[in-house]
C-alpha cells in the first residue's frame, strides 16, 4: 500500500517564536481512545525529589492498577526537567497534543534553564554577541555551534545537527541565560533601556514558562503542583537571581488564575504542636500522604473519562461494523491534503464511478499510488451517496483471510441496504458466503462498490476458503475494483477483469508534488535542482519526496536524503543504532502494528539499551520523536481503541528487514520479545526515569487475557498466538494458546469465530503439527454450527469431541 501525506492524530506545528505555537485538532477527537499518556514535568528533580519518589513508588502504581481494571491503556512518559533539547521538546509536545494525554506540571522556586533553540535570528545573536567581548570562550563555544546556513536565504543562525551532550548543552543554556541577564542590567540610556527590556521580555525562556504557557492552552489537561515561595519548607533558589525568582513568581500567579487544576505543595503548620523541630518528620509524612492522594485521585479521574462499558462478548454485527470503521478512517486519512491532478488517471475515476457493475483490476508497481488512487475514488463515490465498501488487505488481522474478509464485507452490506444478517452469521465457509452475497445483490436496485487494496496479498485458507465452483458471469450490482502490484485473478471471478495500468510518476509529476506541498519561496533554485535530481535517482520514488518534505518541514540541517538507507542513517545517527534497530525489528515482524505502550515495555524487557539510555535521556520520548522524523515510512491507525503504528509499505518494509533483520535467529528473537510481551506470565519491572538512579520500579503494563468484569484483551489475542507460532515454539503456542481453553473462550467471544478459524487456518498452513491439525479438523470445525448457534456450548462440544477423537 502507498500512501501520500499519511496524517497524524495530532501534531504540533514547528514555530519560529513561542508566540506562533499553537495545537493542531486531532482527527480522533470524536473518537474514544482506552489509552492515557501521562507526562511529568520537573524544573529540577533536585527540587522536588520526596515528590519523585512518591510518583514512581506509589502514585504510578496506583494509576496503573487502576486503569487495568477499567480496560485503559497508561503510558508514562519519563520525567522531563529543563535539562532537554529542541528535539525533546518538540516530541514532548507531539505527546501532549494527543487527545488522550496529560501533564502533570511542577512549579517551585527555580525558573529554570532554557531550552537551547534551534535558530536564533540575527536581532537576538546581535545581542548575545554584544553582551560578551569579542575574545570571550563563551562566544567561541557559541560560534563553533550557531552557524548561519549558506543554502537557505535567511540571516538566522541555526543550531548544528547532531547530538549534542549534556555538558555542553548545559555550557550553551549558561551563556543564553548569562546573555538575558548582562541585557538586563543595559542601562545606559532611556531608549537602550527600552529596547533591552523589549528584547529581554521575549529572550530565551525558561523551558518551564515555556511548557506552562502551552499546557494553559488546553487547562483541562493540565494538573499544576505548585509550592509558593513562602512554602514551610527549605528554599532551593539561593543561586536564582531577582529577576529570575519576579519571573518564576509570575508565572505562578498565571497558573492560579486560570482554568486548570492545582494542587499545593505547601506543608501545612500544625498550630496544636508546642515542639515544631519534634512534629516536623510526622508533617511531612502527612504531607507526602496528602499529596500522594491527591495526584493519585486527579489522575484516576482523567483516566476513568477513557474507559468504555466492559464488554465480555461481542456480536458479529458490532465486530463487522467495529472493522468497516478502522477501514473507512484510515482510507480519509490517507487522503493527501492537495491532490496531484493527473489528467488520464482523473478520468478514469469518472469511468469507474459510471459503472453499474463490473470487476476492474488496478495494476501498478510499489510506489505507483495505487493505495491513495483508491482512497480518492472511495471518497468521490461517498460525497456522491453511493453505496461503497473498502478493504485494505492486511491492515488488520481480520483484514487477511478471504473467508473472513468477504464475510465482514457481506455483513457490512446488509448494515448498508438493511437487509436480514441471520443467514450470514451461519456462514463459516467463503463458498456459503458468496452465495449469500450474490443474493444480496439480486435484491438491490442500485450498484455497490467493493474497493480492495493490496488484493494479491489476501489468502486463502485449504479448509475454509475452498471453493465449490466459480462465478460464471459478474455479479448483479457489484462493481469490484481491486489494486495489486501484478495481474492476478480472484479465485471465484471466472469472468476476466477490466485491466488498468498505473504508470509510474514522472519527474515532472513528482516536482509539481513537492511544488503543491511547500511554501512559495521556500526553496531557493539550487536546492530545487537538487531535489530533482535525488528524485531522478531514485526512479521517481515519491516517498523519497515525502521524505525531503518532511526533512524541509522540520528545518534540519541534515544534507538532503538521497534514499531510505540515508533516513535511516540520520534516525541512528540522532537516537543511536541500537535503539532504532530495535524498533524497527518490532515493527517488522508484527505486521498489523503495535501501540507506543507495547513497544515501550518490549524495548525496556529487550535489555540491550541498557548502554544507549544515558542520564537525562527520555526512552518514551525518544520513541515518539523517532515515530515522528520516520515521517511517512510509519502509518498509524486506530485499532481496538488504541493507536497502533506499523510499516506504511511493504517496499519500506522489505528495506528495514534487509537492513535491520539479517538472519533467523534475530527474527526468532524480536517474536519472542513480543511474545514475552503478552504472556505476561513473568512481573516484568523497569523504571520509568532514567534521570537519576533509583530503586524505585514499576511493572511493565499488565497484560491479562481477561478482566474480572469479563471483558477480553484483544490486543493479546490478535498478538500473542502469531508470535508464538513464528518463535517455533509449539509447546507455548500450544500452552498460551491454540490449546488453552481460556485463550479459545476469550477469541469466541471477543473477536469472533471467524477470527478463530483464521488463526488455526494460519498455523496448519505455516507447520505440520499433529496435536494443531486434530484440534482444529477434527473438534472445531466439525462444533462450528452448534458453537455459532450458541456460544455458551463451546466447552461441551470442545470437551465431547477431544473425548471421541483418536
Amino acid at each position: 500500500m502507498f500512501r501520500l501525506n499519511a496524517a497524524a492524530e495530532g501534531s504540533y506545528t514547528h514555530p519560529n517564536d513561542i508566540g506562533d505555537r499553537k495545537f493542531q485538532q486531532p482527527k480522533y477527537s470524536s473518537k474514544i481512545l482506552q489509552q492515557a499518556r501521562i507526562i511529568f514535568f520537573f524544573p529540577s528533580l533536585k527540587e522536588f525529589e520526596r515528590e519523585y519518589k512518591a510518583l514512581v513508588k506509589d502514585v504510578a502504581i496506583d494509576v496503573q492498577h487502576y486503569a487495568l481494571q477499567i480496560g485503559v491503556d497508561v503510558e508514562f512518559v519519563e520525567p522531563v526537567t529543563d535539562s532537554l533539547d529542541m528535539e525533546t521538546f518538540q516530541a514532548m509536545l507531539n505527546v501532549l497534543s494527543k487527545n488522550t494525554s496529560y501533564l502533570v506540571c511542577f512549579l517551585g522556586d527555580r525558573y529554570g534553564k532554557c531550552i537551547l533553540p534551534k535558530k536564533i535570528s540575527i536581532e537576538k545573536f546581535e545581542a548575545i554577541q554584544a553582551a560578551f567581548s569579542e575574545t570571550s570562550n563563551e562566544l567561541e563555544l557559541f560560534h563553533q555551534y550557531y552557524k548561519q546556513c549558506e543554502e537557505i536565504e535567511s540571516t538566522d543562525y541555526r543550531l548544528l545537527d547532531g547530538p549534542i551532550n549534556l555538558t555542553t548543552r548545559n555550557a550553551l543554556t549558561s551563556i543564553l541565560q548569562l546573555a538575558v541577564e548582562k541585557i538586563a542590567q543595559n542601562e545606559n540610556n532611556g531608549e537602550q533601556q527600552q529596547q533591552s527590556e523589549d528584547l529581554h521580555q521575549n529572550l530565551f525562556p525558561s523551558a518551564a514558562e515555556q511548557i506552562t504557557q502551552l499546557a494553559l492552552i488546553q487547562p483541562n489537561k493540565v494538573l499544576f503542583c505548585l509550592r509558593s515561595a513562602n512554602a514551610d519548607m527549605q528554599s532551593t533558589n539561593e543561586t536564582e537571581s531577582e529577576r529570575r525568582r519576579e519571573k518564576i513568581e509570575a508565572l505562578k500567579k498565571i497558573v492560579l488564575l486560570s482554568d486548570a487544576t492545582i494542587i499545593s505543595l505547601n506543608m501545612e503548620s500544625d498550630e496544636s504542636a508546642k515542639d515544631k523541630s519534634q512534629r516536623i518528620g510526622q508533617r511531612s509524612d502527612n504531607y507526602i500522604k496528602r499529596f500522594i492522594k491527591q495526584v493519585t485521585d486527579q489522575l484516576q479521574n482523567f483516566v476513568s473519562t477513557l474507559s468504555l462499558p466492559p464488554m465480555p462478548s461481542i456480536e458479529a454485527h458490532t465486530l463487522a461494523k467495529a472493522e468497516n470503521d478502522i477501514h473507512h478512517a484510515f482510507a480519509e486519512r490517507q487522503l493527501p491534503e492537495k491532490w496531484l491532478f493527473r489528467e488520464r488517471i482523473d478520468k478514469m475515476l469518472d469511468v469507474w464511478m459510471s459503472e453499474s457493475e463490473g470487476y476492474f483490476h488496478i495494476i501498478g508497481s510499489e510506489t505507483s499510488g495505487k493505495t491513495v488512487l483508491l482512497c480518492r475514488l472511495h471518497d468521490m463515490l461517498i460525497k456522491s451517496g453511493r453505496s461503497v465498501i473498502i478493504r485494505f488487505i492486511n491492515l488488520t488481522s481480520e483484514s487477511e483471510y478471504a473467508h473472513e474478509l468477504w464475510h465482514g464485507i457481506c455483513m457490512t452490506l446488509c448494515t448498508l441496504t438493511g437487509q436480514n444478517t441471520e443467514p450470514l452469521i451461519r456462514s463459516c465457509h467463503l463458498s456459503s458466503t458468496l452465495a449469500i452475497l450474490k443474493s444480496l445483490l439480486k435484491k438491490l436496485n442500485r450498484p455497490v462498490f467493493v474497493l480492495i487494496d493490496d488484493a494479491n496479498m489476501i489468502k486463502y485458507g485449504r479448509i475454509m476458503s475452498n471453493l465449490d465452483q466459480q462465478f460464471r458471469k459478474c455479479l448483479a450490482n457489484l462493481v469490484l475494483i481491486c489494486t495489486a502490484n501484478r495481474p492476478i485473478k480472484i479465485p471465484f471471478m471466472f469472468q476476466q477483469s477490466v485491466l488498468f495500468e498505473l504508470p509510474d510518476f514522472t519527474t515532472a509529476e513528482i516536482m509539481q508534488y513537492v511544488n503543491l506541498n511547500v511554501e512559495e519561496n521556500a526553496l531557493n533554485k539550487q536546492q530545487m535542482v537538487e531535489i530533482q535530481n535525488i528524485i531522478e535517482a531514485n526512479n521517481n520514488n515519491i516517498i523519497i519526496a515525502q521524505l525531503l518534505l518532511k526533512q524541509i518541514s522540520d528545518g534540519s540541517d541534515y544534507p538532503f536524503v538521497r534514499n531510505i538507507d540515508d533516513h535511516f542513517s540520520h534516525a541512528e545517527n540522532d537516537n543511536g543504532i541500537l535503539f532504532v534497530r530495535t524498533f524497527a525489528q518490532l515493527l517488522i515482524v508484527t505486521p498489523h502494528g503495535l501501540t507506543t505502550l507495547e513497544i515501550l515495555d518490549a524495548l525496556t524487557m529487550s535489555g540491550e539499551l541498557v548502554g544507549e539510555i544515558t542520564a537525562n535521556s527520555s526512552l518514551s520520548l525518544r520513541l515518539h520523536s523517532i515515530i515522528d522524523k520516520l515521517g511517512s515510512l510509519i502509518v498509524e491507525f486506530v485499532h481496538g481503541n488504541r493507536l497502533v503504528y506499523k510499516w506504511s509499505h511493504l517496499f519500506v518494509v522489505n528495506i528495514a528487514r534487509r537492513r535491520y533483520l539479517t538472519n533467523q535467529r534475530e527474527l526468532i528473537k524480536a517474536h519472542g520479545l513480543i511474545a514475552h510481551l503478552f504472556a505476561d506470565d513473568v512481573h516484568n519491572t523497569h523504571s520509568i526515569c532514567s534521570l537519576l538512579p533509583s530503586p524505585n520500579e514499576i511493572p511493565t503494563f499488565p497484560r491479562p487475557l481477561k478482566q474480572d468484569d469479563g471483558t477480553v484483551n484483544i490486543r493479546k489475542v490478535h498478538n500473542l498466538w502469531y508470535h508464538l507460532l513464528y518463535t517455533g515454539n509449539m509447546d507455548d503456542l500450544k500452552k498460551y494458546a491454540l490449546c488453552h481453553f481460556e485463550y479459545v473462550e476469550a477469541c469466541v467471544r471477543a473477536c469472533g469465530i471467524f477470527q478463530l478459524l483464521s488463526i488455526y487456518e494460519e498455523c496448519c498452513m505455516q507447520v505440520l503439527h499433529y496435536d494443531i491439525q486434530v484440534l482444529f479438523q477434527q473438534v472445531i470445525f466439525p462444533s462450528l454450527n452448534t458453537i455459532i448457534r450458541d456460544r455458551d456450548q463451546l466447552a461441551a462440544e470442545l470437551i465431547n469431541r477431544l473425548q471421541y477423537t483418536q
